[in-house]
Protein backbone atom coordinates (compact mmCIF):
# COMPACT_ATOMS: atom_id res chain seq x y z
CA UNK A 1 0.00 0.00 0.00
CA UNK A 2 1.47 3.74 -0.83
CA UNK A 3 1.50 5.64 2.27
CA UNK A 4 3.04 8.26 4.12
CA UNK A 5 3.87 8.09 7.90
CA UNK A 6 4.10 11.63 9.35
CA UNK A 7 5.46 12.32 12.77
CA UNK A 8 5.22 15.87 14.91
CA UNK A 9 8.91 16.02 15.65
CA UNK A 10 12.54 14.96 14.27
CA UNK A 11 13.87 10.85 14.38
CA UNK A 12 10.09 9.76 13.79
CA UNK A 13 9.48 10.91 17.47
CA UNK A 14 6.17 12.46 18.88
CA UNK A 15 2.08 12.11 17.62
CA UNK A 16 2.02 10.30 14.20
CA UNK A 17 -0.65 9.69 11.94
CA UNK A 18 -0.55 7.66 8.28
CA UNK A 19 -1.92 9.15 5.47
CA UNK A 20 -2.52 7.31 1.84
CA UNK A 21 -4.69 9.74 0.21
CA UNK A 22 -3.86 13.55 -0.34
CA UNK A 23 -4.12 15.84 2.40
CA UNK A 24 -5.20 19.48 1.30
CA UNK A 25 -4.46 21.12 4.88
CA UNK A 26 -3.00 19.47 7.58
CA UNK A 27 -4.50 21.75 10.23
CA UNK A 28 -7.91 20.34 9.71
CA UNK A 29 -6.63 16.70 10.51
CA UNK A 30 -6.41 15.58 13.81
CA UNK A 31 -2.55 15.70 13.56
CA UNK A 32 -2.06 19.19 13.04
CA UNK A 33 0.22 21.15 10.97
CA UNK A 34 3.92 20.19 12.11
CA UNK A 35 5.75 17.28 10.16
CA UNK A 36 9.27 16.77 12.00
CA UNK A 37 10.05 13.48 10.06
CA UNK A 38 8.68 11.18 7.99
CA UNK A 39 8.37 7.81 6.35
CA UNK A 40 7.28 7.40 3.10
CA UNK A 41 6.22 3.38 1.42
CA UNK A 42 5.26 3.14 -2.43
CA UNK A 43 4.85 6.28 -4.49
CA UNK A 44 6.51 9.35 -3.56
CA UNK A 45 4.46 12.76 -2.04
CA UNK A 46 4.67 16.40 -3.30
CA UNK A 47 5.42 18.79 -0.24
CA UNK A 48 3.65 21.59 0.05
CA UNK A 49 4.35 25.03 2.29
CA UNK A 50 0.84 26.37 2.09
CA UNK A 51 -2.49 24.29 2.37
CA UNK A 52 -4.31 23.14 -1.14
CA UNK A 53 -1.01 22.10 -2.75
CA UNK A 54 0.29 25.62 -3.12
CA UNK A 55 4.04 27.04 -2.55
CA UNK A 56 5.76 23.19 -3.79
CA UNK A 57 8.70 22.89 -1.47
CA UNK A 58 9.90 18.67 -1.83
CA UNK A 59 9.26 15.45 -3.73
CA UNK A 60 9.39 12.78 -0.93
CA UNK A 61 10.16 9.67 -2.46
CA UNK A 62 10.08 6.19 -1.05
CA UNK A 63 12.17 6.26 1.93
CA UNK A 64 13.38 7.84 5.39
CA UNK A 65 13.36 11.73 6.59
CA UNK A 66 14.34 11.62 10.06
CA UNK A 67 14.05 16.00 9.91
CA UNK A 68 12.00 18.15 8.03
CA UNK A 69 11.48 19.92 10.76
CA UNK A 70 13.00 23.36 8.51
CA UNK A 71 9.79 22.97 6.59
CA UNK A 72 6.55 24.16 6.97
CA UNK A 73 4.65 21.54 5.52
CA UNK A 74 0.91 22.07 5.51
CA UNK A 75 -0.04 20.33 2.87
CA UNK A 76 0.74 16.78 0.90
CA UNK A 77 -0.25 15.16 -2.45
CA UNK A 78 0.60 11.31 -3.40
CA UNK A 79 2.03 11.28 -7.32
CA UNK A 80 0.10 7.87 -8.18
CA UNK A 81 1.32 7.93 -11.84
CA UNK A 82 2.92 4.81 -13.49
CA UNK A 83 6.69 6.04 -12.48
CA UNK A 84 8.25 2.61 -14.73
CA UNK A 85 10.14 4.08 -17.80
CA UNK A 86 9.51 7.95 -18.34
CA UNK A 87 9.49 9.84 -20.98
CA UNK A 88 9.75 13.45 -21.84
CA UNK A 89 9.45 15.02 -24.74
CA UNK A 90 10.80 19.11 -24.24
CA UNK A 91 10.17 21.50 -27.58
CA UNK A 92 12.34 24.99 -28.74
CA UNK A 93 8.95 26.67 -29.35
CA UNK A 94 5.43 27.09 -28.29
CA UNK A 95 2.57 24.45 -29.71
CA UNK A 96 5.10 21.44 -30.08
CA UNK A 97 6.96 23.58 -33.06
CA UNK A 98 10.83 23.08 -33.76
CA UNK A 99 13.68 21.33 -32.21
CA UNK A 100 13.01 18.84 -29.96
CA UNK A 101 14.66 16.81 -27.18
CA UNK A 102 13.03 12.90 -25.60
CA UNK A 103 14.58 12.46 -22.14
CA UNK A 104 14.45 9.32 -20.13
CA UNK A 105 16.03 10.23 -17.31
CA UNK A 106 17.69 13.32 -15.22
CA UNK A 107 19.05 15.42 -17.28
CA UNK A 108 21.14 18.87 -16.88
CA UNK A 109 19.71 20.65 -20.58
CA UNK A 110 22.99 22.36 -20.71
CA UNK A 111 24.41 18.80 -21.31
CA UNK A 112 22.19 18.56 -24.21
CA UNK A 113 22.40 21.95 -26.07
CA UNK A 114 18.48 22.96 -24.70
CA UNK A 115 19.35 24.67 -21.41
CA UNK A 116 17.12 27.64 -21.39
CA UNK A 117 16.02 26.95 -24.63
CA UNK A 118 12.09 24.75 -23.94
CA UNK A 119 8.65 26.63 -24.35
CA UNK A 120 6.50 23.61 -24.46
CA UNK A 121 6.48 19.67 -23.10
CA UNK A 122 5.19 16.48 -23.60
CA UNK A 123 5.11 13.73 -20.97
CA UNK A 124 4.54 10.44 -22.85
CA UNK A 125 5.19 8.29 -19.34
CA UNK A 126 6.28 9.17 -15.51
CA UNK A 127 6.01 12.39 -13.95
CA UNK A 128 8.85 14.89 -13.70
CA UNK A 129 10.21 17.51 -11.80
CA UNK A 130 10.94 20.92 -14.35
CA UNK A 131 13.65 23.29 -12.87
CA UNK A 132 13.79 26.64 -13.45
CA UNK A 133 17.66 26.37 -12.35
CA UNK A 134 20.39 23.28 -12.55
CA UNK A 135 21.18 23.86 -8.92
CA UNK A 136 17.45 22.93 -8.25
CA UNK A 137 16.44 26.89 -6.68
CA UNK A 138 14.04 28.83 -8.37
CA UNK A 139 11.06 27.94 -9.85
CA UNK A 140 9.78 24.15 -9.97
CA UNK A 141 6.76 22.79 -12.16
CA UNK A 142 5.23 19.27 -11.52
CA UNK A 143 4.55 17.74 -15.38
CA UNK A 144 2.45 14.70 -14.99
CA UNK A 145 2.20 11.78 -17.96
CA UNK A 146 -0.93 13.20 -19.99
CA UNK A 147 -0.83 16.71 -19.11
CA UNK A 148 0.37 18.80 -22.13
CA UNK A 149 1.82 22.35 -21.61
CA UNK A 150 1.83 23.49 -25.07
CA UNK A 151 2.99 27.45 -24.09
CA UNK A 152 5.14 27.90 -21.03
CA UNK A 153 4.65 31.64 -21.05
CA UNK A 154 1.13 30.89 -19.79
CA UNK A 155 2.98 30.00 -16.44
CA UNK A 156 5.92 32.63 -16.28
CA UNK A 157 8.27 29.64 -16.94
CA UNK A 158 9.30 30.33 -21.16
CA UNK A 159 13.07 29.57 -22.02
CA UNK A 160 13.94 29.41 -18.45
CA UNK A 161 13.84 25.14 -17.50
CA UNK A 162 17.73 23.96 -17.09
CA UNK A 163 17.29 20.42 -15.14
CA UNK A 164 14.65 18.10 -15.65
CA UNK A 165 14.18 14.92 -13.11
CA UNK A 166 12.16 11.81 -13.59
CA UNK A 167 10.51 11.01 -9.83
CA UNK A 168 10.72 7.22 -8.96
CA UNK A 169 8.49 4.48 -8.72
CA UNK A 170 8.31 3.02 -5.11
CA UNK A 171 7.58 -0.68 -3.84
CA UNK A 172 3.76 -0.80 -2.05
CA UNK A 173 5.41 -3.68 -0.79
CA UNK A 174 7.83 -2.67 1.40
CA UNK A 175 7.10 -2.53 5.21
CA UNK A 176 7.62 0.30 7.38
CA UNK A 177 6.10 0.12 11.07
Amino acid sequence: MNRIIVFSKPNFQGESRQFSTHVEDLLKTDFGSIIGSAKVCGQPWMAYEEPYMMLFVKVLEEGEYPNLSQMKIKSIRIIPDDLENPSLTLFENTNFQGKRVVLTNETILAHVGFDNKTSSHYVSRGAWLLYMNADMKGRVLLARSGEINCDYKSCDFNETLSLVVPLKPGKPALSLP
